[in-house]
């Protein structure tokens, strides 16, 4: 910056000049010949062909940086990418194995409650069958026990009405044949010889001794096969073979 100082009195100026009034401060880098900025384009002097070449490799230089710095940055930034997605597929996998097996798991409990239930429906179903053929089986052998019982009333009935019709205290008491016979027989004998096959039944039944012998030395079947002509005895022979006590 420099000063000029007007030492000269203007025409129109009738006072005496003052040196700090009139000093003008002027800076003469900032102003060409013309008045014009001195670096202004118009007055601008153009830079040597070393210093251009030096600043063109530097521009190229500074380019070439920011490129490698922008590859760089995106190299770097597809890597993070790359992992972010293997870390994202990989977060998806396990879930989706850690949903699948507890989506087994369920499956398993649940398979397991139905058989469970099925196994518990079996078993009761089983023992309702069980309870019921039981059941059907006390009723059957009830019944049957009912009818035995009757049954063997009957026979007793029977047995009793026919020992008192002949008078005779059991089923083995010998009876007499006559007042001056000496022969006698027994109960089986004498329904040997009326054919009552039924009667000897009863006696058989009651206890009756079809090994007693009577005064001619003879069984109640040998006597029965001795009388037996055209089959006539063939019920008794029969009765007599059948089943002998209760």
């Amino acid at each position: 910056m420099s000063f000029l100082l007007c030492s000269n009195a203007c025409s129109n100026c009738s006072r005496a000049p003052d040196k700090q009034a009139d000093t003008v401060m002027v800076n003469l880098g900032l102003a060409g010949a013309n008045g014009k900025p001195v670096d202004g384009k118009d007055d601008q002097l153009p830079a040597p062909p070393a210093l251009q070449l030096a600043a063109s490799e530097a521009q190229h230089l500074a380019e070439a940086e920011r490129q490698q710095e922008q590859r760089r940055r995106a190299s770097e930034e597809a890597t993070e990418a790359i992992r972010w997605e293997k870390e994202r597929r990989a977060r998806e996998e396990e879930e989706r194995r850690l949903h699948e097996e507890r989506r087994r798991a369920e499956l398993e409990v649940e398979r397991a409650r139905h058989e469970a239930v099925r196994r518990e429906a079996e078993a009761r179903a089983e023992e309702a069958a069980r309870l019921e053929e039981q059941k059907h089986l006390a009723e059957r052998c009830r019944e049957e026990e009912e009818c035995r019982c009757a049954e063997e009333a009957r026979k007793g009935e029977e047995l009793r009405a026919f020992l008192g019709a002949r008078r005779l205290k059991g089923v083995n008491d010998r009876k007499k044949g006559g007042l001056f016979s000496g022969g006698y027989s027994y109960p089986l004998h004498l329904d040997v010889r009326a054919k009552n096959a039924a009667a000897i039944e009863i006696l058989l039944w009651g206890g009756a001794d079809p090994g007693l012998l009577d005064s001619k030395g003879l069984t109640p079947i040998a006597l029965a096969q001795m009388l037996n002509k055209k089959d006539s005895h063939k019920p008794v022979i029969a009765a007599l073979q059948g089943p002998r006590r209760r």
